[in-house]
């Protein structure tokens, strides 16, 4: 029930964050997988809802630091 909950919030927030909604999409399904993943802390947690944000937030971030990661690595090999 939480991740149902949870779903259209998160795919709105990431949306808006990353500009992208198919990324947002995969971003949001990764947070909820992960919250199922570590459920019996998450179930327990007064504010659900700020756990899977600040995940959700968290990939967001990770993804676009790999990202600019290769698009250095991807300079340097071109010159």
């Amino acid at each position: 029930d939480a991740c149902a909950a949870e779903y259209p919030r998160l795919v709105r927030i990431l949306t808006l964050y990353c500009g992208d909604r198919e990324v947002a999409l995969d971003l949001a399904q990764d947070a909820l997988a992960r919250g199922c993943a570590h459920w019996r802390r998450v179930k327990v947690m007064d504010d659900q809802r700020a756990w899977f944000t600040r995940v959700a937030l968290n990939l967001a971030n990770s993804r676009w630091r790999r990202l600019r990661r290769e698009r250095s690595a991807l300079g340097v090999l071109a010159q």
